[in-house]
């Protein structure tokens, strides 16, 4: 009875504990998301002002070029998240 209790409180603690991390991850996956919309719309706001102002073509200066450096970064960083959180959600521990 004793031994099985114990064992029933450490599943719930590990339990709790990937419930805990897989919140967290996803909190982040969440932040991530809202930084990625907020580079692609200055990605789109810099590409308007740059068509705006060059009606023969749009040429990407260096912002757009580091919005799209930085987007991608970002995008990299969701993946991860998203592995994490599927890993944690299958149950295994790192």
């Amino acid at each position: 009875g004793v031994k099985t209790g114990q064992k029933g409180a450490a599943t719930l603690k590990t339990e709790a504990r990937r419930m805990a991390q897989t919140a967290n991850l996803r909190y982040q996956l969440f932040r991530l998301n809202e930084k990625a919309q907020e580079k692609f719309a200055e990605i789109g706001g810099q590409i308007y002002d740059t068509a705006a102002k060059n009606q023969k073509g749009v040429r990407v200066n260096e912002r757009v070029r580091k919005l799209v450096l930085e987007a991608k970064q970002i995008e990299g960083q969701i993946k991860k998240l998203k592995s994490e959180i599927d890993h944690l959600s299958k149950g295994q521990d790192k």
